[in-house]
């Protein structure tokens, strides 16, 4: 399996919200960010099944702009609310180990380290996903599917690629423009015929 990890968008500051923490959202910016790269992330084509995001509200508006970006069903998880583990991460991922790529959106300090057990064991790696970051981690499905715990799949994983709000959005402009060149030189190419 596919795994792709992508922490919430900039949210509104904690010091300048007055609401309860579950329900702090993103900002106007920060949508608007998370729209770049989620268009950015659809150009690489993700084979993802299903979108599981953190209930709280700014982890289920980025997960809702990358479903419509991806064209994929988000379905909350409670497992993925900040104090995340793998153990419960495991628990999510079992129910679709069959599925080519699974997407779960959360927070931080939960989500690099969920991909730093992934990829290293018996520590883990030390990473730092940004606000809107993804992360691609590949699992083998057998280790999935192993009923013998997190040991299992702690170091399993094969760290893809890591990618920040910036690079994710960069890609679209680069890769529309590189396709509208092609489109263009064949239009030149077939009339010179």
């Amino acid at each position: 399996m596919r795994l792709y990890v992508l922490r919430h968008g900039p949210a509104v500051a904690a010091q300048e919200w007055e609401g309860s923490e579950d329900a702090r959202p993103l900002t106007e910016e920060g949508q608007g960010e998370t729209r770049a790269a989620a268009r950015g992330l659809a150009l690489l084509r993700p084979d993802i099944e299903v979108i599981y995001t953190s209930p709280f509200a700014r982890a289920f508006a980025t997960a809702q702009i990358a479903g419509e970006a991806l064209a994929v069903e988000v379905v909350p998880a409670a497992a993925l609310a900040p104090g995340a583990r793998l153990e419960q991460l495991r628990a999510l991922l079992q129910e679709r180990a069959e599925a080519p790529g699974v997407m779960v959106v959360g927070h931080e300090p939960d989500l690099s380290t969920l991909v730093g057990e992934l990829i290293a064991a018996p520590q883990p790696a030390r990473l730092a996903l940004k606000k809107g970051g993804c992360a691609c981690v590949d699992i083998p499905a057998k280790r999935l599917r192993a009923s013998s715990g997190t040991r299992q799949l702690s170091g399993s994983g094969e760290l893809r690629w890591l990618l920040t709000p910036p690079q994710l959005a960069l890609m679209a402009p680069v890769r529309q423009a590189h396709a509208a060149r092609k489109r263009a030189g064949a239009g030149e190419n077939h009339t010179a015929t």
